[in-house]
């Protein structure tokens, strides 16, 4: 290599390198709010294929840290730094569990990071599949190998590969390809997950974003599933509308109370699946719990949602 070409090797590197921190950096600033998310996900159950509606609330504060997703009116997740909480069953049964817990499989909805949007597949499946956190995306995409980088009409466009994961036997190349807006913070419009061993993507994600409480938020989503060198499907498999308020507000402590838990209206009885004591924390039942005042839902406003093309 000609030391003019390393040299511009180098400098492109680098500037890739300003250029994801500075992503992650726009998605670090979003630490708490409210999001109401509405759309559709695709389901196959044997031969059946279809949508099915999405309706969820979250309210997190990263600073607590807490976290409540609501579910419609069938399940709900609260977790602090102490415990986590399942309802399921129409929310009229609870369950507690140590923090940290792995809750893979436990049959109900789980929590996700908002700040991971675009880097996942199919977000709506909330279970413990080994994939990698928030912050270990961001320390592997800063030693992200740089493959090709591009301009794209007025945003750059960057394709770059994961380092393997040392403590991961099973663990697989992870190749990306980032479409980043220099005018807008380096919001990423649209990621794609690609085949490592041959062409083809396994997603691709595309997003919307608009600036609340001088804050950028993603306010469309929807992921296409790949079909190898055939591209991504024309209909996406998931869609959401995601409205915000609160954004890096303090969230009141009632927000994260076990009142929150149960369907609206309804009394819940908390099953301890550990019923011992560690120390001098019981984690054993706390009987029955009576929720809130009844929650409208309202109607979800489609107007807005992204054209499929």
């Amino acid at each position: 290599m000609l030391p003019s070409a390393w040299a511009e090797e180098i400098d492109a590197n680098e500037a890739v390198k300003r250029m994801v921190k500075r992503m992650f950096e726009t998605r670090d600033q979003l630490v708490s709010g409210r999001c109401s998310i509405a759309g559709f996900s695709e389901f196959s159950r044997g031969r059946s294929f279809g949508d099915t509606e999405e309706r969820m609330e979250l309210v997190f504060d990263d600073r607590v840290p807490a976290f409540l997703i609501e579910d419609g009116m069938d399940s709900a997740f609260l977790a602090n730094s102490e415990f986590q909480y399942h309802a399921t069953h129409m929310r009229t049964h609870v369950e507690r569990f140590p923090a940290g817990f792995n809750l893979s499989g436990r049959g109900s909805v789980l929590p996700f990071d908002i700040h991971l949007l675009g880097f996942v597949e199919n977000p709506s499946k909330r279970i413990d599949r080994g994939e990698l956190s928030y912050t270990q995306y961001k320390e592997w995409f800063a030693h992200a190998e740089l493959l090709e980088i591009a301009k794209a009409r007025e945003q750059l466009r960057i394709k770059v590969r994961l380092p393997r994961s040392a403590s991961e036997a099973a663990d697989i190349d992870r190749t990306y390809q980032l479409w980043l807006d220099p005018t807008r913070d380096y919001v990423t419009t649209r990621i794609e997950q690609l085949y490592s061993d041959r062409d083809g993507v396994i997603f691709r994600d595309e997003m919307l974003w608009e600036k609340v409480n001088n804050v950028w938020v993603i306010t469309h989503f929807r992921q296409l599933n790949g079909r190898g060198a055939g591209g991504p499907s024309a209909k996406p498999a998931l869609q959401w509308k995601l409205i915000w308020s609160d954004v890096n507000k303090k969230i009141p402590d009632s927000e994260f109370e076990l009142e929150s838990l149960p369907n609206p209206g309804r009394e819940a009885r908390i099953a301890g699946r550990f019923a011992q004591k560690i120390g001098d924390r019981d984690y054993g039942s706390l009987g029955v719990i009576q929720s809130r005042e009844p929650k409208p839902e309202g109607d979800p406003d489609w107007s807005s949602l992204p054209p499929v093309e």
